[in-house]
């Protein structure tokens, strides 16, 4: 049974392959976008600070003499620290760190270990395993938790029924018919822990899960079962209503409602977007709607109400530009991959612009994200709008750029999407900057900042080539070309000046971002300098946002002691590509404008492509296109 078992299971939690070795109870975190680990913590953590993790479920099946099928149902045990005493499925447990990042490894343990079950007595197949199900939890028991998972389910077929636990987190086990099972669950969902119950309150979702357990038990295939959903995410909160957001590869979009007093669930339909908001602090979940006619609503504690406010047809429009440039260019890296390594760091970038680009169209569609029309080069130019936003958000990084790449533009939407987080409710207008150093910056002592970098009229224009792409969204300040001696952070925050007689465009927030590298050699300096600047520009908010990369995270005491104004963005992937790989002459995930450049130029040796390892990027899968795509069309 076991080959079987291995062609089923083929699947990899992304970035793990040099960590296989790590033998340890410590949960892998991984980020949001991806699902590609980032980190490792204790249990007791992640469940605290809600780290995305991976979650492992099956169902535990056979028939009985009656020809019924029958699942074994498991009640938690009161040592465990979620759900305790509560009816689940047959195996619920996480990727740990011993299991190397296997979903097929991590369920055998899992069956090992709570039920002792053995690899070699089962038949097992996963069930939608290239769907996105994502499961966000509180509890009213324990308000202190917050767990935010990525699930996989699988199908567990085995003939011997005197199955029995040492496991002390596991209180019984019982055999029941799965119509039994399911209405058990219908007539008492607080006895059940809430992953239980996702897969088992939407009703298409439960539709799909019969089907392919009858099609699963009479051995009908013998492939991996396929779902017809492309994402679902499920938030279940303390209180009244449990949501499911379903998301079909047919671009269907619903979302159910289950009220947790009438037992009923309400199905809303005629859905184009939908973007979820668990609110300060997740103490409860909001829902902007967009309807197919354009028309927005909010959903909040069993309301409906309907939001007096479009999308901007000039955003929507832009948007869609720069989602067909951007995946044009990403699809002409895969044609010119050399290897499985070019393969799987141009799948890192499809799924994470994917990613970026889902959330923008969500808050254009519901009218809460603006583009300008026009965005300044320098202090002198002007941000041009025809419809004037509740605030503004302006968004830059100072740096060499020597040459722009991918994780530049990444590190921008990270900081974009992070800032609109905060901005729900407000209809909000963004641009964003690259601004490229001088030549005779100084740097953090006082000297002249990396010497032997390119010239900055040829920085800039390569930044200009990246910055086209996005335009009006995106834009190169060029204010460092006649300040070249200045500090990188005083040049950009000149771009203010454009807005400075403009009353109407106020609030401003103005935000630095950097990654960790940057803050520990510029921190000091990058604050000092947004400091004087506030006396200049009354009513601006300045910010400093660090992004945490998965292969440099911040130190402790660094992350403990951050000044005012200076945030810390944890647990999002950034790209493994670095300029100075990309001077030795290694050219992957450059845009495909700024590689024409550097060739046309002459400006780095020549040499082959050569990725980042194994470890650092996802596998080889087919990421689904964004509705973009069509819009752009």
């Amino acid at each position: 049974m076991k080959a079987n078992f291995d062609a089923h299971f083929n699947g990899m939690v992304p970035g793990t392959g040099a960590l296989r070795s790590l033998n340890s109870d410590l949960i892998p975190i991984v980020d949001p976008a991806l699902g590609h680990v980032i980190g490792y913590k204790d249990r007791r953590l992640v469940h605290s600070e809600g780290d995305f993790h991976v979650g492992i479920q099956a169902y535990i099946v056979c028939t009985n003499e009656e020809g019924q099928i029958e699942v074994l149902v498991q009640k938690r045990s009161g040592v465990v620290d979620i759900a305790k005493g509560q009816l689940d499925q047959s195996l619920a447990t996480q990727i740990l760190a011993k299991d190397g990042g296997g979903l097929r490894a991590a369920l055998i343990r899992g069956l090992k270990e709570e039920l002792d079950i053995d690899e070699e007595e089962i038949e097992a197949v996963p069930l939608g395993l290239h769907s996105e199900l994502k499961i966000y939890k509180k509890y009213a028991a324990d308000p202190d938790l917050y767990n935010r998972e990525f699930i996989y389910l699988s199908f567990v077929q085995i003939k011997r029924r005197d199955i029995r636990s040492k496991n002390p987190k596991v209180a019984d086990l019982e055999w029941v018919s799965w119509a039994e099972y399911v209405r058990r669950m219908k007539e008492s969902p607080e006895n059940f822990t809430k992953t239980a119950w996702f897969y088992i309150m939407n009703p298409d979702i439960l539709h799909q899960t019969e089907q392919e357990l009858e099609r699963f038990i009479n051995k009908a295939s013998t492939k991996p079962l396929l779902c017809p959903l492309e994402k679902a995410y499920f938030y279940s909160y303390p209180g009244r209503y449990d949501i499911t957001i379903s998301v079909y590869k047919d671009k269907r979009v619903f979302m159910h409602v289950f009220d947790h007093k009438t037992k009923k669930i309400a199905r809303f339909d005629d859905i184009r977007s939908v973007d979820p908001c668990e609110g300060k602090n997740h103490r409860h979940v909001a829902v902007y709607i967009t309807k197919k006619s354009g028309e927005n609503f909010l959903w909040l504690n069993g309301d409906m109400k309907r939001i007096h406010r479009q999308a901007d047809t000039h955003s929507k429009r832009c948007l869609a530009k720069m989602t067909a440039q951007i995946l044009k260019d990403i699809a002409r890296l895969e044609e010119e991959a050399a290897s499985d390594q070019d393969l799987k760091l141009a799948w890192a970038l499809k799924r994470k612009f994917n990613y970026i680009f889902d959330i923008l169209r969500t808050r254009v569609l519901s009218g809460e994200m603006l583009f300008f029309d026009s965005l300044p080069a320098d202090e002198t130019g002007d941000f041009g709008i025809r419809e004037y936003p509740d605030n503004i958000i302006l968004v830059t990084i100072p740096g060499t750029y020597d040459p722009p790449h991918y994780a530049h533009i990444e590190l921008l939407f990270d900081a974009m999407i992070h800032e609109s987080e905060n901005a729900h409710g407000k209809r909000t207008a963004y641009a964003l900057f690259f601004t490229p150093v001088g030549d005779f910056a100084p740097g953090p002592s006082g000297t002249s900042w990396k010497s032997e970098k390119t010239d900055s009229k040829t920085r800039h224009e390569m930044c200009s080539k990246v910055s086209g792409l996005f335009y009006p969204l995106m834009q190169t300040s060029e204010i460092s070309l006649r300040h070249p001696e200045e500090f990188g952070t005083k040049n950009a925050a000149s771009l203010l000046k454009a807005l400075r007689d403009r009353t109407e465009f106020t609030p401003v927030r103005f935000v630095v971002a950097i990654g960790t590298d940057t803050y520990r050699k510029w921190g000091k300096n990058i604050s000092a300098v947004l400091q004087e600047e506030k006396g200049k520009y009354p009513g601006v908010d300045f910010s400093v946002l660090i992004r945490e990369s998965w292969q440099d995270p911040l130190e402790d005491n660094l992350a403990a002691g951050l000044p005012e104004g200076v945030k810390l963005l944890k647990g999002v992937y950034s790209l493994p590509v670095r300029s100075t790989r990309v001077r030795e002459g290694h050219m992957n995930l450059l845009p495909g404008s700024v590689q024409k450049y550097i060739k046309l130029h002459g400006l780095y040796p020549s040499a082959p492509a050569v990725t980042a390892g194994a470890a650092e990027v996802p596998p080889v899968s087919e990421i689904p296109k964004t509705d973009l795509q069509n819009e752009a069309a």
